[in-house]
């Protein structure tokens, strides 16, 4: 569970020598920990049945090696010790499913990646931080968080700054990450940590993949990064605190799954009953919008794709998606 880390400087010697006993029982010595993964996260060698990614299929899947199931296994435990909020939040369908899968056309050249659910991946040298990573966008799946107006409030300054100490350096976000490591990076790096307070470049990339470096550049016990006061009272609830799923989403999802079953009408209704209890959520926006338009209501269809450009915050990745697919359509109506 992640504490203010400044209290571990108070610790005396032999409190420290307890404490650190006790993280290792519970990382490694206590059973219970395994269950409790396990019936949180399932490592599929298939996609999942019904799901979007079989529907689609997203993903070409590869099984996994006994070895590469053993690491990932012990990994998530220890991410669900030190943070024990973000696996029940990403599980909200009933587990999160976790895949090999090899993606010819997100890498250059091709590459074997893990992939976290609906949508997320992490390079295939199984880093135990960068797996923490995308554990943290599981949780956060529909952005409330990291699009909330508070998180926005303390995060958006720093990632404007951080982007234009970046773009002096001829960089973008991305570009500075794809970086090696060698003094050039190094030096950026601590720039940016010393004058935004970001613990990477990467963060500037969204609000998204902010939050998800922030938590877990915080989290992962080898990095010595903590965020400011503010930050840490706003996201301690959502690693530290389980919580149960948003009766929102699960509308949502449910809508998901009757538009993939082809019940159209149903899956609008669904989707008016999520936007009216929670007026933000642009996805629903967006997607109810691509309903109407399918039973050729374009008037609505393209009304509904404008509220979710007009909502989705412009530091966010999606927001050039929501943008084209607005002018797109739009285009497409009008030409009619």
């Amino acid at each position: 569970m992640v504490k203010y880390k400044g209290q571990r400087k108070k610790m005396t010697a032999p409190l420290r020598f307890f404490f650190i006993i006790g993280v290792f029982a519970i990382l490694y010595g206590h059973t219970v920990y395994g269950a409790e993964v396990e019936d949180l996260v399932t490592l599929r060698d298939t996609l999942r049945p019904n799901s979007n990614e079989a529907m689609r299929e997203t993903y070409k899947t590869i099984p996994w090696t006994p070895k590469q199931r053993a690491f990932i296994l012990k990994s998530l435990r220890r991410i669900n010790a030190l943070a024990p909020g973000l696996l029940p939040r990403g599980a909200a369908d009933g587990t999160l499913s976790v895949y090999r899968a090899d993606l010819r056309t997100y890498a250059k050249g091709g590459t074997q990646l893990i992939v976290v659910d609906r949508k997320l991946f992490i390079y295939p040298d199984f880093s135990s931080r960068v797996l923490l990573h995308e554990v943290v966008h599981s949780a956060d799946s529909y952005m409330k968080l990291s699009g909330s107006a508070a998180f926005r409030e303390i995060f958006e300054p720093k990632i404007k700054l951080a982007q234009a100490l970046l773009a002096k350096e001829g960089l973008t976000p991305a570009r500075a990450a794809a970086m090696p490591i060698g003094e050039r990076r190094k030096r950026i790096e601590r720039a940016l940590r010393t004058q935004t307070g970001l613990p990477s470049a990467y963060a500037a990339h969204s609000l998204a993949e902010c939050l998800a470096e922030v938590v877990s550049f915080w989290v992962a016990p080898q990095f010595s990064y903590m965020p400011g006061p503010d930050a840490v009272r706003l996201l301690s609830p959502f690693v530290n605190e389980a919580a149960p799923p948003d009766p929102v989403d699960v509308l949502f999802r449910q809508a998901d799954s009757l538009l993939q079953n082809g019940q159209t009408r149903a899956a609008i209704k669904t989707l008016t009953k999520v936007v009216q209890a929670d007026p933000s959520f642009y996805q629903a926006y967006s997607t109810r919008g691509y309903a109407y338009l399918k039973l050729g209501k374009n008037k609505a269809g393209l009304q509904d794709l404008k509220q979710a450009r007009d909502l989705v915050p412009p530091l966010q990745s999606s927001y050039g998606f929501y943008e084209r697919e607005y002018k797109r359509v739009r285009a497409l109506i009008q030409g009619k």
